[in-house]
């Protein structure tokens, strides 16, 4: 059985509630996945202070309150598992007009690192996974000229479906993950390499 508990990503105070309330519910918790993200398209030196505020709050400090409400719980489980979904703009800066996404995205691959080493001796790991550009709504708003151009520049000639990031993010929270923290992922088709 679903259950969605509907939740302000900025409202720090409902996350908080939110992350209890699904605790409460699942009577534990042994991974957290955090995906929600917030992407904004405008030139980057028109950017104003709520700008940023939006997208450091739902990019970076959101799933930070998430996972420090998370943390008693994934302590007590057998096998606790943070996952975090960063981006290529995290590592390249990102395509076009979205400074304030890959800024962030870039902010939760260093948490990713931190909180790797930090929650080891809990037994706790944490990873994240790093897509490059997927086919969907967000693509799209960057218009059809840079689509078209990100497109052509892809090595295997087109971007990933959602569906294909299912995968590894459940070989992250197995069993067979138990050893891996403080990865990141690319799972990107080759459209960029490090």
């Amino acid at each position: 059985m679903l259950k969605k508990i509907p939740c302000n990503m900025e409202n720090f105070d409902e996350l908080n509630a939110m992350c209890k309330e699904a605790i409460a519910w699942l009577g534990g918790c042994d991974i957290f996945i955090h995906t929600a993200a917030n992407m904004l398209v405008k030139i980057p030196l028109s950017l104003d202070e709520s700008d940023w505020r939006q997208a450091l709050r739902v990019n970076l400090l959101a799933p930070y309150f998430c996972i420090k409400g998370a943390m008693p719980a994934l302590k007590d489980s057998p096998a606790g598992r943070i996952i975090l979904f960063g981006s290529g703009a995290g590592k390249s800066g990102g395509l076009g007009h979205n400074l304030t996404y890959g800024a962030s995205k870039g902010g939760i691959l260093a948490m990713t690192f931190n909180l790797a080493r930090e929650l080891a001796k809990t037994k706790v790991t944490v990873n994240c996974l790093v897509p490059g550009p997927i086919d969907g709504p967000l693509m799209r708003e960057f218009g059809p000229e840079l689509y078209k151009k990100a497109l052509a520049k892809h090595p295997m000639g087109r971007f990933a479906m959602a569906a294909e990031l299912v995968p590894p993010t459940l070989f992250l929270a197995s069993e067979e993950a138990a050893h891996i923290t403080g990865e990141a992922l690319d799972v990107n088709g080759g459209y960029f390499t490090d």
